[in-house]
């Protein structure tokens, strides 16, 4: 019984619960920052792709065509049975 009391009792004992949560409350919260951040840097990568893909698509298009297209590549559309209700 001598050494329980000595260890300070039941308050001593939720007191460092207490810390030991804090503490790692703030590794959470601060692990979920360092996520965040990632998040944005990839959303604004992601953003930077996309607006030059959507520049080149847009020079691709504004470009003259200089090929002549095959006759079997503008002709070669699939046929479509019309739609019948019985």
């Amino acid at each position: 019984m001598y050494w329980k009391n000595r260890r300070g009792g039941p308050m001593c004992e939720r007191k460092k619960i207490e810390k030991v949560e804090s503490e790692v409350q703030r590794k959470i919260e601060g692990v979920e920052e360092k996520v965040q951040r990632k998040i944005e840097e990839s959303k604004g990568e992601v953003q930077e792709k996309i607006g030059n893909l959507e520049s080149r698509i847009s020079e691709l298009e504004d470009r003259p065509n200089y090929f002549q297209t095959s006759p079997e590549l503008m002709y070669a559309r699939s046929t479509l049975k019309p739609l019948t209700f019985d």
